[in-house]
């Protein structure tokens, strides 16, 4: 399979559909200025970040794609990006880093979980000792 290159790196043709897709998102979204339609890929990025059961590559080329927003978000800025997605922004730049992360997220009812991230590759604990879900 041959890689293709997006942002400098080499992805497979899969994780490269992915970027893809949601790049052309963007694209469609800046060029309306649809603040909304942003908002709303970046959350959905972070959504699948967290749950989909993607590879470990597709899941970094999501977290590139959302680092490379913030990246453009910050750069064309006449006023401070909001706190919610720079925060996001790092989220996504340390999973893209490959380096181990982990973060504390909560959901709905109150539950939290430890979520942590390497090389691609996610793993969940919950904070009642469960056995930890991994994908």
């Amino acid at each position: 399979m041959t890689p293709r290159y997006i942002g400098g790196e080499s992805w497979t043709e899969p994780a490269a559909q992915v970027i893809q897709g949601y790049l052309d998102r963007l694209a469609r979204a800046a060029a309306t200025d649809d603040a909304r339609e942003i908002g709303a890929l970046m959350g959905e990025l972070w959504d699948r970040l967290v749950m989909d059961p993607d590879t470990a590559e597709v899941r970094r080329g999501v977290a590139w794609v959302g680092a490379h927003i913030v990246g453009v978000m910050e750069a064309a800025a006449e006023q401070s990006v909001p706190e919610v997605f720079r925060a996001l922004g790092r989220v996504f730049t340390q999973v893209l880093s490959g380096e181990r992360s982990t973060f504390e997220i909560h959901n709905a009812s109150g539950e939290r979980r430890l979520l942590t991230f390497e090389n691609g590759k996610r793993t969940m604990t919950a904070q009642n000792g469960a056995p930890p879900l991994t994908n």
